[in-house]
């Protein structure tokens, strides 16, 4: 027996909200769901609103109903593209065993963390009984850095002097005040060599795209800093897909000098990071320093990096510090690339995650994608609702925005056991 629900609700109150979503999923389901995805907007954030969110749920449903979710910028379903509101994905059936674990420290420790919630998982996995595995994690995305004295985050610096401090001040800021970079690359590397079967989807937290805070749900509790998973082992069909929206670099360059714990790429081919940049996309070198939200600015210039496995990532530049140019999540090698995406590649990511039929054939769907995508797009994003709503023919499905993206496939998985971190794609995972 498997059956799945979706539900949105864009109450402004808090609890409402919740009392709406909870309602309408035992309605849909024959019974008590076996677990609950709950995302929701920041907007909930004042007097308790998250809190509220879950404390209205679990007035519904037993309090050992896992929960796991988090903030995010925005949600696609059957319904349409929000950018406030509630979104839950829920599940009942007897076929799949869950298990859940918690670890906090992300940003301060996340080789712990990690060690510390794959720890937990294995302890009571059941893998003789199940074929398939898939975790569907939540961790800290990234956030803008603070600076104490300074009024804004510390996002352009175009003097020399604070340039070169400031690699230092965004790792104080974000050991110290859980503020500033996402370590979800060392995060998830340490927990794919921990878990070396199973396969992953899932996605950072995230805000409205203001990169202040963000939020990670476990069961009725609320974190600012917590690793979350849901361990689901089952004999159905489980398959994952990623699709990158930017085209391969033509030519790729050497990082020849990083910092920051390799946020910041301080020269390439022995040239500042920023003059070699800006010349590969025909910039002027100033435009960087006159604008605040800089990830906004520049989605359809991403820099391309290669992890250590082989795989490309896109990097959508979020700080520039004098020469320097800083990315949200780590990077790994010294191989960089310049490349350029467009709408159109964005909404073509939607088909190539669907361009097999036994995904098709998948009962319902769990989607993550980027959030300057969303915001990239605009109303072209009903491009990618249609496209959705044409492919999933009638099952239920939930796309959250995130604020970075995480997979991995049978096919990666029989290169290595990493989970691989991206930007500005399309990640999911069929169930059922």
């Amino acid at each position: 027996m498997f059956e799945a629900a979706v539900e949105i609700s864009r109450e402004w109150d808090a609890y409402t909200a919740g009392q709406e979503v909870v309602a309408s999923i035992l309605k849909q389901l024959n019974g008590e769901p076996t677990f609950m995805l709950v995302y929701a907007s920041t907007h909930y954030k004042k007097n308790g609103g998250f809190q509220k969110i879950l404390d209205a749920i679990y007035k519904k449903i037993p309090s050992t109903t896992p929960i796991t979710g988090g903030t995010v910028t925005g949600f696609l379903c059957s319904k349409g593209c929000f950018t406030r509101g509630v979104a839950v994905f829920a599940v009942r059936s007897d076929e799949i065993q869950v298990n859940t674990s918690c670890a906090h420290g992300v940003r301060r420790n996340p080789v712990r963390t990690a060690e510390k919630c794959a720890e937990n998982l294995e302890k009571n996995v059941d893998l003789k009984s199940f074929q398939n595995r898939l975790l569907i994690n939540i961790e800290p995305g990234p956030t803008m850095p603070v600076v104490p004295g300074m009024k804004h985050p510390l996002i352009v610096a175009k003097s020399g002097i604070l340039a070169k401090l400031a690699p230092k001040l965004l790792i104080l800021s974000t050991i110290l005040l859980n503020k500033g970079m996402g370590r979800e690359n060392e995060l998830l590397d340490t927990f794919g060599n921990r878990i070396k079967n199973g396969l992953v989807v899932g996605g950072s937290s995230s805000d409205d795209n203001k990169y202040s805070d963000n939020y990670q749900f476990y069961f009725n509790k609320v974190f600012d800093d917590a690793f979350v998973v849901l361990d689901c082992t089952t004999n159905l069909n489980i398959i994952t897909k990623a699709a990158s929206a930017v085209r391969s670099p033509t030519e790729w360059f050497n990082i020849s000098k990083a910092s920051g714990l390799r946020h910041v790429i301080v020269k390439i081919a022995e040239k500042s990071a920023l003059d070699i940049y800006t010349k590969a996309y025909r910039l002027k070198s100033d435009i960087v320093f006159e604008v605040r939200n800089v990830h906004r600015c520049f989605v359809f210039a991403p820099l391309v990096t290669i992890d250590k496995f082989g795989v490309q990532h896109a990097r959508v530049p979020g700080t520039f510090y004098g020469k320097t140019i800083g990315v949200g999540h780590q990077i790994q090698t010294n191989s960089i690339g310049f490349a350029s995406t467009s709408a159109a590649d964005m909404i073509k990511t939607v088909e190539k995650v669907f361009d097999e039929e036994n995904i098709r054939n998948s009962k319902s769907y769990v989607m993550f994608s980027c959030a300057v995508m969303l915001e990239t797009l605009g109303d072209k994003v009903y491009n990618v609702f249609e496209k959705i709503q044409k492919q999933t023919n009638g099952k239920p499905y939930l796309l959250v925005f995130s604020g970075g993206e995480n997979y991995r496939t049978s096919e990666t998985l029989t290169i290595s056991t990493s989970v691989h971190l991206t930007e500005l794609s399309l990640t999911m995972a069929g169930i059922g």
